[in-house]
């Protein structure tokens, strides 16, 4: 990336990247303490924000159907 530009190359190389990587994304806002803390228990688990995220999710998800709330 050259100083502040997206050039088409790399627009194309994205745009390759993600046909072959079939992952969307999810937004959440959250306050900036909010995020600190969030990223340093995530660097205190698992390292990754992404990992730490989506095990959490998953760990919910798997909560709360045991309990008969889908």
């Amino acid at each position: 990336r050259i100083a502040g530009k997206y050039t088409p190359a790399q627009a194309e190389a994205t745009k390759r990247y993600r046909e072959k990587n079939p992952y969307i994304e999810i937004r959440c806002r959250v306050s900036h303490e909010k995020r600190d803390e969030i990223l340093a228990h995530a660097k205190k688990s698992d390292g990754s924000l992404n990992k730490f995220l989506t095990r959490a999710i998953d760990e919910t998800m798997k909560r709360d159907s045991e309990r008969g709330a889908e």
